[in-house]
């Protein structure tokens, strides 16, 4: 690619040589025709004056133009009308290869300019929004007046921000296209400065991305239908399970009660898995149920600790939790919250060193809750500290074939404390453990 460039540069540096040249030599000739016809013009001039005998001067300049003009059109006119015919031909395929990629992405792009007051729509902005505007003016009211009625006055407080002064706009809504059937668009745009006149300027592009979320949904649905269809059947599975290891069915042999511990431990884990998968669901189709009322944040620790106390004497870690004598109150949903709470310490326990303590604290900070879960594992490298919360993301991969786990717990955790008005963080190092912090909005008494 290097070497195109410069054999690019050096071709146009040989052609801006050679135009010289050829304009240096056609001025020598023209000059010298006329240094060879000057000494006759006054003699011939005085001619013209004097007598009708004008054919020789006339025939002097018939025969410089002559001899000048064929040589200005062919070296120097013809070269230039060709390259500039060349520059617009590719101009050309440029502009249409533009047009047809944006036709093929579904994607349009829009400037509007200070300078000049100059507003641009592309030929695929008129098609995704089927609409002509002929002013910025006329483009944002067609904009606002096809959005979803739900998203409506969401969609105008984002737009009225960034013509405030916001740097970049990066938003998802919905528009009702002249049939009445709801388009997904994305929206992108950032301000900037003109490049030849300096002059302020907002640009953006606008995606049509209604397959996508048609997509999106579909699985979405596959997937809660099967997840649904799974949990049915395992939760039998697990209770049969359970009542012959009680010797519900009469007493098992060794091996055999163990080969039952094995399945049914192996049957909780798939249905703790479908039972996130669906939680997952929920969250993108924005159907997460919070059920909200007062709840003391030292009684959803103490269930998660009850709850995960098999758990730690399986691995033979510690859970010391030290709390205020006062109640820590909140509003929020007991159930997602000791959700929250059980994952995070039954990561702890998890990624503990047989022997050690794990150790929560929890009060109050500032007006509001927070609480930190500490471990004493291997810690998480700088470099994973930014994905813990992405799903699927287990992490290191040793430990997790080792520990098992889904890679969706803690997004679904970093969900559940951001709908209740709260914050979940992470602070480790390696060989130190790690410590997830939460902070939650207190109840106002």
């Amino acid at each position: 690619m290097v070497l195109t460039k410069r054999r690019k540069y050096r071709s146009q540096g040989v052609s801006a040589t050679v135009f010289i040249v050829k304009i240096s030599l056609v001025i020598f000739l023209v000059e010298g025709l006329i240094m060879y016809t000057l000494p006759m013009m006054p003699a011939r001039i005085h001619m013209l004056g004097t007598s009708t005998q004008w054919f020789f001067p006339m025939l002097d300049v018939t025969v410089l133009v002559a001899f000048a003009s064929p040589l200005v059109y062919f070296w120097v006119v013809r070269p230039y009308v060709l390259a500039r015919q060349e520059a617009e031909n590719w101009l050309k395929r440029k502009r249409d290869m533009f047009i047809e990629a944006q036709q093929l992405g579904q994607i349009g792009s829009w400037e509007v300019n200070e300078a000049h007051d100059g507003f641009y729509w592309s030929a695929q902005m008129h098609r995704i929004f089927d609409t002509t505007p002929q002013t910025a003016d006329e483009a944002l009211a067609a904009l606002f007046q096809n959005v979803h009625p739900n998203e409506t006055d969401e969609i105008k407080n984002k737009f009225n921000v960034f013509f405030q002064g916001s740097d970049t706009l990066d938003v998802t809504f919905r528009i009702l296209t002249k049939d009445g059937q709801p388009k997904w668009l994305r929206a992108h745009a950032k301000s900037g400065r003109d490049g030849a006149t300096g002059s302020s300027k907002i640009y953006g592009t606008v995606q049509d991305i209604t397959s996508q979320k048609e997509a999106e949904t579909a699985k979405s649905e596959f997937i809660s239908v099967m997840s649904h269809e799974l949990r049915t059947p395992m939760t039998s599975v697990i209770g049969g399970l359970r009542l012959v290891t009680s010797g519900a069915a009469g007493k098992l042999p060794k091996k055999a009660r163990s080969l039952l511990d094995i399945a049914e431990k192996n049957a909780a884990r798939l249905l703790l898995l479908v039972n996130d998968i669906l939680d997952l669901v929920r969250m993108d189709a924005g159907k997460m149920a919070y059920e909200l009322e007062e709840v003391n944040l030292n009684d959803i620790l103490q269930k998660a600790i009850t709850d995960t106390a098999d758990f730690a004497r399986l691995h033979q870690v510690e859970v010391a939790f030290s709390a205020v004598d006062e109640p820590l109150n909140l509003h929020g949903d007991q159930a997602r919250l000791v959700q929250v709470m059980t994952n995070l310490l039954s990561n702890a326990i998890k990624f503990s060193p047989k022997g050690s303590t794990v150790k929560i604290e929890a009060g109050r900070d500032n007006g509001s809750l927070r609480l930190t879960i500490k471990d004493h594992g291997k810690g998480i490298a700088k470099d994973q500290q930014s994905k813990v919360f992405d799903r699927f993301t287990l992490g290191e991969a040793s430990d997790h074939h080792a520990t098992g786990g889904s890679g969706l717990g803690l997004t679904i955790a970093k969900a559940i404390v951001t709908a209740h008005g709260g914050e979940i963080e992470l602070v480790s190092e390696p060989g130190q453990g790690a410590t997830f912090g939460i902070t939650l909005p207190a109840q106002i008494a």
